[in-house]
């Protein structure tokens, strides 16, 4: 008997336990904090007004801080993706997290045939390599539609959609398309 193999790329799979920690952890800092909201409010009841004030200052603080944190954390964020992207390039270039962005920016409903990555396109600039990417559309939009978004990740330098052309296939008439795109080098 052959043993299944696992496509699941390992980075997607370590993703997947983080956001499951994370859920967890929220769920046990809820209950925690519906154990405690009680217990709070028997101490409230006997705290110094004045301090009770102090404390409500301190806290809309606390608060404002975390809002400036919040959007600092977007901007992490988006840094964070950015130079991810700008990371797939460079003179060993990890082609797994192409391919991981490409499978992103595809989806679940265009079948792809291939995935070609030339390196040898230019010479006089080794950090640039041609991208080719065959598959079947539902129509000529859904295969545009593709190519705005592969040209959205940032990744590449151009983005072309070279032939789009009817196909019969048993499940009906598709379009054959190829995406013919530039990977964008780390001085571009």
């Amino acid at each position: 008997m052959i043993p299944p193999i696992d496509l699941m790329p390992p980075a997607r799979r370590r993703e997947r336990l983080v956001r499951r920690r994370i859920r967890r952890w929220a769920w046990i800092v809820a209950l925690s904090l519906g154990v405690l909201a009680p217990a709070a409010g028997v101490l409230h009841r006997s705290v110094d007004p004045a301090l009770l004030l102090q404390s409500r200052s301190a806290f809309a603080r606390v608060e404002a801080s975390r809002a400036a944190l919040g959007d600092l954390h977007a901007q992490m964020d988006g840094l964070a993706h950015q130079r991810r992207m700008s990371g797939i390039i460079a003179r060993r270039p990890d082609y797994a997290r192409l391919v991981d962005a490409l499978a992103d920016a595809v989806g679940d409903q265009i079948p792809l045939e291939m995935i070609a990555i030339d390196r040898s396109m230019d010479s006089t600039n080794p950090d640039h390599a041609l991208v080719t990417i065959s598959g079947l559309a539902q129509s000529q939009l859904e295969a545009q539609q593709l190519a705005v978004r592969l040209e959205d990740l940032g990744v590449f330098r151009s983005v072309n959609l070279a032939q789009a052309q009817r196909r019969p296939t048993v499940v009906g008439d598709l379009v054959a398309f190829r995406i013919v795109a530039v990977l964008r080098g780390d001085g571009s």
